[in-house]
């Protein structure tokens, strides 16, 4: 990698880690208190799963129960309130599961 390039990378993911940190809630919308990042559980079967946001209306299905979209799904993570137990949630790419 030419080294334009990479100061070129280090550059976006200095801003993605910006952008990630300051879009976060820091405070509680509903009563001020801190926010602590967190994730909702989906028990399948046999597994453990982060919640994911898929796009449209959900349709149903015999087999399934419910069709999924042809488009990418985008795992869901969560803040809440440590004083109230407010809910605030994100569909990005940094939630998945690591």
């Amino acid at each position: 990698m030419s080294p334009v390039w990479r100061a070129l990378a280090v550059a976006l993911g200095m801003l993605s880690a910006f952008f990630a940190f300051y879009t976060a809630p820091q405070l509680c919308p509903k009563c001020g208190a801190g926010m602590e990042q967190g994730f909702v559980l989906d028990n399948t079967y046999g597994a453990r799963i982060v919640s994911q946001w898929a796009a449209g209306a959900p349709l149903k299905s015999f087999w399934t129960g419910t069709k999924l979209p042809d488009e990418k799904l985008v795992p869901i993570g969560t803040y809440r309130c440590s004083s109230c137990g407010f809910l605030e949630l994100y569909a990005r790419q940094e939630f998945a599961a690591k």
